[in-house]
């Protein structure tokens, strides 16, 4: 059942928007009360916005107490504080410390303006002009804003006065700058935190995500697949609450979207239509395969669409037995016959519930998908009037054989594999030119067994027929192992797929490519990718707030493109469609200015999401991050509660690695403390029970570890009694940065979590990252390692860490999969008109600019190999233009003056409160689909 709550904390955590509603007007204790709730929010680095904070003082005390605490229990959970947190004024709002509170948030926007002077203006968000803090109120307020405050003044000899923009409080001053609070540090430095801003929601901010993941064409992460289901029921509950009627779909369902690229969200959404007779047709609109229908009925019966683990189905009515059937009867033999061979044992319960067989006979009602459920149940042809059926049926198909009394389907899976294993390369690449994605997944065994030394004109005439009908995922995965397969040896590391991110890697015996062909197939992938950009629609166009599906206003699908440039043909495998040509002629809005990060480059494109943990910061797994400087200690943290009944030991350690990945220490329960402090463990607790739970630290001072000869450092929880992670009511482990010189004094504060993650799954060894403190820097690993019975220490798995931290950095350091810098390079070569900026290489962004006759997927080449620029300049001039940005950390400065425009950032920052229409990294690859 979905909740207020529940609705408010994932509007927070995805959009840092808080819905209130209206209130009667403002009062002087609701005023007092918004004071405590900013100084609280400050404590946790958040901030109101001006809308925001007035929509809060103006609702009734009661209301407001309620509100507030439970947007402040939302940021502790947002974060992990909420089970250590203990409020500071406990009957928050009816006794306050007025005086107090307003001491306390402004000495914390103090110490912040202090340690990092760009913040965002609480008016405007912006972060252009200098942000200070007012006297006394100490909100933060720009110079732009400040300039158009009211001037009081009632004569030529009265004080003038002022009034700050958020609380309208007004104060006394002899001249513009009196004003502000001094800090200490007008030209602080850039090492703290940036605030982040609340804004005030609206009631459509639910309708908006609900649409963005529906978009999505790349799997969803645990966290994203929750928010999903919640967003869902909550569709459904309105759709039943106004009884479908002034709806245009049957039985309402307006945000239905008239696609929906992702399987597993579409048997989501529209497995309860299945049981309602006015929306049933809508699931034949939609379900296009088998498997469709198989992920319906899973989801009908309480499980999840994964199709890892099966419920007990339930059973279907009459109409519903007959209009599945039928569906299925709809779709073609050889497919059906392969759905069916993928899930074997769930099909043969679909069976029992469906009777394809029911009256012999009338098989002949639905005679292919009764031929289906008979090769795979291997049904004896003993009934007359079903064999009748079931041989004439399968006389119409090529690929159906009559084994003795019974029938067998010649699938194309197993006449690919009989060709490749006679290295018969041209009868493979006959089939798999059916099948582009298959084609592109086999791509390089196909150019391993060919033998020639250039791209062989068969296999190139398959790909001209595929790349443009391929998805986004297999021409990103062919495109990363065209990067690293003309290098011989080395590790292969595979992801199983499941719940739980498990990895085992083998000896890369595979002949190399020539340089020559892996050079020239990844060419024509990034030639490819780069047309599809160009053609596709404009970035972001699914996330942003008023563009939902089938809804009026929303802008055309072509809006915000650039015009297709003709000379990349020359690297296109097909001519453009007549859709193309007509986008080319009608003159789309480019991207006027792109700014990139080549950071980007050490992130690759999400992949094995399904399995991720949910997290604070979704990091996609293999990336490589920078760890905290110098002055910086990095802080583990492990939280969790045991069920009733049940002690649960879970241990936070980490196991120490030379070069070699030689061990060369641990510190854990068993050792507190290692190098004389280098490492050090808060201590051993055995049991977490409710309601508090327990928590364990420890802190890991770099540079002393690595002057005492460790390289790797390898953190793990484990589960010491063999408890798994998916029995705990509440689990989560993370790290901060933590300043020497508060270290001993502050064990958990909120505003210096870097990453929290949920330890979930049947599972009692996780590994989130591996730490080089060569390169002084993280590869998040996200790794869940086996681990057998018995009690767990990282002495006993110390061998296993170690061949999973070697397999993992070797395989992540070698580059095998397309990254987000190689995304947002094409798109921006693809997309802008204009300047594309590169920050990262010096301390001036370089920029480039395409020729008029120059194609785009060569000015992409010039962008992503870091050629010579054509321009260089100190920021970003992004006033009133139509912006790309991409970026690590979101700390653009400028970037609120865009008219508009599309943003990623990994790290949250000022950027969120830009205009510029957020997306994720899934959204980046999901525009890479064929036809946009």
């Amino acid at each position: 059942m979905t909740t207020t709550d529940d609705l408010a904390a994932l509007l927070l955590r995805r959009r840092q928007s808080v819905y209130v509603p209206s209130g009667a007007g403002r009062s002087a204790q609701t005023e007092a009360a918004v004071v405590v709730l900013e100084a609280e929010l400050a404590d946790r680095g958040h901030l109101l916005t001006a809308p925001l904070r007035r929509a809060l003082t103006d609702l009734p005390t009661a209301e407001l107490a309620v509100t507030g605490m439970r947007l402040l229990a939302d940021v502790d959970a947002l974060l992990g504080s909420d089970r250590h947190h203990a409020p500071l004024f406990a009957r928050f709002p009816e006794e306050i410390p007025y005086q107090h509170a307003y001491d306390r948030y402004t000495s914390v926007v103090v110490a912040h303006l202090a340690a990092q002077p760009h913040q965002p203006c609480m008016n405007c968000a912006g972060t252009k002009a200098r942000v200070r803090a007012l006297a006394p109120c100490a909100h933060l307020v720009c110079d732009n804003c400040h300039g158009v405050m009211v001037d009081w003044g009632c004569c030529e000899d009265c004080c003038i006065w002022y009034a700050c923009p958020i609380c309208e409080k007004r104060y006394e001053t002899d001249g513009p700058t009196d004003p502000w609070i001094d800090t200490g540090a007008e030209h602080g430095g850039d090492g703290g935190d940036v605030l982040r801003a609340l804004r005030l929601g609206t009631p459509d901010d639910a309708e908006a995500e609900l649409a963005a993941l529906l978009a999505r064409r790349t799997p969803l992460n645990p966290q994203d697949h929750d928010d999903l289901v919640l967003l869902l029921a909550r569709a459904h509950a309105d759709d039943r609450a106004a009884g479908g009627s002034d709806r245009g779909e049957p039985g309402g369902l307006a945000w239905l979207p008239d696609e929906i690229p992702l399987r597993e969200s579409k048997a989501l959404a529209l497995a309860p239509l299945l049981d309602d007779p006015a929306t049933r047709p809508l699931v034949a609109r939609y379900a296009n395969t088998a498997t469709d229908v198989l992920r319906l009925l899973v989801v009908r019966s309480g499980g999840d669409p994964d199709l890892l683990e099966l419920p007990r189905l339930r059973r279907v009515s009459r109409p519903v037995r007959r209009e599945l059937l039928g569906l299925l009867d709809s779709f073609e033999l050889g497919s059906l016959c392969e759905d069916f061979a993928r899930y074997p044992g769930a099909w043969k319960r679909v069976a029992e519930i469906l009777h394809p067989f029911e009256g012999g006979a009338r098989a002949g009602r639905h005679p292919r998908a009764a031929l289906a459920f008979a090769v795979l149940r291997g049904t004896r042809l003993d009934d007359p009037a079903l064999t009748e059926v079931l041989l004439g049926e399968a006389a119409r198909h090529d690929d159906i054989r009559l084994d003795g009394d019974r029938l067998r389907h010649i699938g194309w899976q197993g006449r690919v594999e009989a060709a490749l294993a006679r290295w018969d390369t041209t009868a493979a690449t006959a089939l798999l030119r059916a099948r582009p994605g298959e084609l592109l997944r086999r791509l390089d065994v196909l150019l391993a067994r060919s033998g020639e030394e250039a791209l062989p004109e068969v296999v190139a005439e398959a790909l001209a027929h595929a790349l443009p009908r391929v998805g986004a995922g297999p021409l990103l995965g062919a495109y990363g192992r065209m990067k690293v397969r003309g290098a011989p040896g080395g590790r292969r590391v595979f992801f199983p797929r499941g719940r739980v991110t498990k990895a085992y890697a083998v000896d890369d015996d595979r002949p190399p490519l020539p340089s020559r062909v892996a050079c020239r197939v990844a060419e024509l992938i990034e030639a490819e990718a780069v047309r599809r950009l160009g053609a596709g629609p404009a970035g972001g166009l699914s996330t942003a707030p008023d563009q939902r599906a089938g809804r009026a206003g929303t802008p055309s699908r072509n809006q915000g493109l650039p015009p297709l440039d003709p000379a990349d043909r020359r690297f296109a495998a097909r001519p453009r469609t007549p859709d193309e040509r007509i986008l080319s002629r009608s003159g789309g809005v480019p991207y006027g200015i792109a700014v990139l990060d080549a950071s980007l480059a050490d992130l690759p494109v999400p992949f094995a999401e399904r399995a991720s943990a949910a997290s604070l910061v979704s990091v996609p797994r293999g990336s490589s991050l920078p760890m905290p400087g110098e002055s910086e200690r990095v802080r583990l943290f492990l939280h969790w509660m045991q069920p009733k009944g049940v002690r649960v030991d879970l241990d936070l350690s980490v196991a120490l690695f030379d070069d070699a990945w030689r061990f060369v220490g641990l510190c854990d329960y068993t050792q507190l403390e290692y190098a004389g402090g280098a490492a050090l463990h808060s201590g051993d607790l055995t049991s977490a029970p409710a309601p508090h739970g327990a928590t364990e630290y420890l802190d890991l001072d770099l540079p002393r570890l690595a002057k005492a000869g460790v390289r790797f450092v390898v953190p793990a929880v484990l589960s010491y009694n063999n408890v798994p992670f998916d029995e705990l009511p509440d689990a989560f482990a993370g790290f901060m940065a933590v300043d020497p010189a508060t270290r001993e004094r502050v064990r958990y504060d909120p505003r210096t979590v870097r990453q929290r993650f949920d330890l979930a799954g049947d599972a009692a060894l996780r590994v989130p990252m591996i730490m080089d403190l060569r390169s002084r820097r993280a590869w998040w690993a996200d790794l869940t390692l086996a681990t057998g019975d018995g009690n767990h220490s990282v002495w006993r798995h110390r061998a296993a860490l170690a061949r999973a931290g070697h397999d993992l950095v070797d395989t992540f350091e070698a580059g095998g999969r397309a990254t987000l810098w190689d995304l947002a390079c094409w798109t921006a070569a693809a997309r802008t008109d204009g300047d594309v900026l590169v920050r990262g290489r010096g301390h001036v962004l370089w920029g480039y600019r395409r020729e008029p006759d120059e194609p785009r997927a060569d000015f992409a080449v010039r962008i992503r190999d870091a050629w010579e620029p054509d321009v260089l300049c100190a920021e970003p001039e992004l006033a009133d233009r139509h912006a790309l940005v991409a970026l690590v950390h979101g700390d653009l400065a400028g970037a609120e003056r865009a008219a508009s425009g599309t943003a990623y950032r990994l790290f949250p920052g000022v950027l969120d409160e830009t205009p510029l229409t957020r997306v994720t990294a899934s959204d980046l690859a999901g525009w890479l689909a064929p036809g946009g």
